[in-house]
């Protein structure tokens, strides 16, 4: 995204015809094209030391999201480790073309107070349609069970009108 000069402060903006001046007229067009190419966020989920799977949940968004480009950007991480093993594992669901589709990140498996995921997801949906996520928990057992912390974005990227 280009910089925008400052506001034209050469002429008036408005002619003695009536018109707006012309490089009033592109200032405006150029900041429109920026606004719109910004990425919007919509909406966002989090919880702290979970220990338990989120259940397939619809991003708190409105219900009729314009089609268009979306992306989903997901941090989790350990704050409790588990007394064995555990596994955790995010995905998003969406509808493009009628088709329902989902992407997950791979499963994080480790075992200490330093394990980590973070990633992104950039996908189409067809017009009014909902966008969901989900997290996959599973616990070794025998002692502490995993705890984890989560938090998950919705941005648009480029919708249609």
């Amino acid at each position: 995204m280009a910089k925008l000069p400052g506001v034209p402060r050469t002429g008036k903006m408005v002619t003695k015809e009536g018109r707006v001046d012309e490089d009033f007229d592109q200032w405006l067009q150029n900041l429109t094209r920026n606004i719109n190419a910004t990425t919007q966020q919509f909406s966002s989920a989090s919880d702290t030391s979970r220990s338990t799977s989120v259940s397939t949940t619809d991003f708190p968004a409105p219900a009729d999201l314009p089609s268009g480009l979306y992306k989903v950007t997901y941090a989790m991480w350990v704050t409790l480790a588990d007394g064995v093993s555990s596994s955790l594992t995010f995905t998003a669901s969406w509808t493009n073309n009628g088709q329902t589709f989902s992407q997950s990140g791979a499963a994080m498996t480790g075992n200490s107070l330093t394990t980590q995921q973070n990633g992104q997801f950039t996908f189409n949906i067809d017009n009014s349609t909902p966008i969901t996520y989900a997290l996959a928990y599973t616990s070794g057992g025998g002692g502490p069970k995993m705890m984890y912390s989560y938090d998950i974005r919705l941005s648009a990227l480029s919708v249609n009108s």
